[in-house]
């Protein structure tokens, strides 16, 4: 959608800001794929342990993601200089917004576990299709006005509502609580 509204340079700009990001989400991915075999089988026998180990994951994920934010914002501008040089400096500002969907996404890889393994597809099939609803809306209405930022804040929107349709999903077997 930005290739319609924005010029080369302002795509850049932003491929480069979230460039860094994609590469963390793939931190969740590998621990969420190599506790599965665990969350489905607890699925089946033990809803009890179940909820324990996925309490457990979010809380190590919000552990994780919350001081990769925050220092990735408070650092952005060098984070963006070292990777990118000088000529990338405005990418900054959409790096740090981009970043915030760290702590959306982290989680989002045990949610999505717990759902598939207590057979909730159909569920996350229906998230995933609001959560792509809402960003092509989003993005419409965004990056007209605000560019790559507009783009990266309609991410973070995004990523909110999926997370939080998720989690109520499993909210609705199992409940969570984060310590």
């Amino acid at each position: 959608i930005m290739g319609y509204f924005v010029t080369a340079s302002e795509l850049g700009l932003y491929s480069a800001a979230q460039r860094p990001v994609m590469a963390l989400y793939i931190i969740p991915a590998i621990i969420g794929t190599a506790i599965f075999p665990s969350v489905a089988r607890l699925a089946k026998e033990n809803k009890e342990r179940l909820q324990n180990v996925l309490e457990m994951a979010l809380t190590i994920t919000f552990l994780i993601s919350l001081p990769i934010f925050f220092g990735g914002a408070l650092l952005s501008k060098d984070i963006i200089q070292f990777l990118f040089g000088n000529e990338y400096m405005m990418a900054a500002s959409t790096f740090s917004v981009i970043l915030l969907t760290i702590v959306l996404i982290f989680p989002q890889a045990f949610l999505t576990g717990g759902i598939f393994a207590l057979d909730g597809q159909k569920k996350f099939i229906r998230v995933l299709i609001v959560g792509s609803l809402s960003n092509v809306v989003l993005d419409l209405f965004l990056i007209p006005r605000y560019g790559g930022l507009g783009s990266a804040i309609a991410t973070v929107i995004t990523g909110a509502v999926i997370t939080m349709l998720m989690w109520r999903e499993m909210e609705r077997a199992i409940s969570l609580r984060i310590n």
